[in-house]
């Protein structure tokens, strides 16, 4: 279950409904020379934005309303990240996934270890991740796939890395990844309620906090 995650309580207090869209925010600036060709450059810089509606998971949704009034858009709150439903359904390997090896920042390939028979798929391409050094999520952009009778792969991952990381550091991915995040500046600061019941502030954006 995705949604706004309270960390004291270990709960969501409200989860994602679709549709909801997921975007990766990384400046872009194109330019035209006189003969129309079209030179691209990319920033370094990146962010995962999210648009969603939110259906609260108590009656009266006051943990909810507490989250809005009290974050608004300057203070960071916890969400539980969704993930590509094909990295959730993969068979995937089991036990802990760990950095093999120190792994400079700026990087987009990391070697892990993980406890997998041979040949099976540790992490699936597309799968949200994040390393427990630093707060940044990351997408996988192919399988992590053990061969052999060795336990360590390559992880390719998107964006580069924006911390370094040092052997041992454990990887979150699959359903629990936690992502800190703001709600926008145009998100509702309240609470919105139609027939005086049923709860509705319609379509909110996430930014995550980097």
């Amino acid at each position: 279950m995705y949604g706004i995650y309270n960390t004291s309580t270990s709960t969501v207090i409200a989860q994602f409904v679709s549709p909801l869209t997921l975007r990766s925010n990384q400046p872009i600036f194109v330019s035209d020379t006189l003969s129309l060709k079209r030179n691209t450059y990319r920033r370094a810089a990146q962010r995962w934005e999210i648009e969603t509606r939110l259906f609260p998971l108590t009656a009266s949704a006051q943990d909810l309303m507490v989250d809005f009034i009290t974050k608004g858009s300057s203070s960071t709150l916890t969400i539980l990240t969704p993930q590509n439903v094909g990295s959730v359904m993969a068979k995937t390997a089991t036990g802990t996934v760990t950095v093999f090896a120190a792994t400079a920042a700026n990087l987009t390939s990391v070697t892990i270890s993980a406890n997998a028979v041979n040949n099976a798929k540790v992490i699936p391409k597309g799968t949200f991740i994040k390393f427990s050094n630093h707060s940044k999520v990351y997408m996988t952009t192919s399988d992590a796939t053990l061969s052999g009778t060795l336990n360590t792969v390559t992880l390719n991952i998107y964006p580069a890395l924006r911390t370094a990381l040092a052997a041992g550091n454990t990887v979150t991915y699959q359903e629990d990844v936690q992502m800190l995040v703001k709600y926008d500046t145009d998100s509702v600061k309240g609470m919105v309620f139609e027939d005086g019941i049923l709860m509705d502030n319609g379509t909110i954006k996430l930014i995550e906090a980097v």
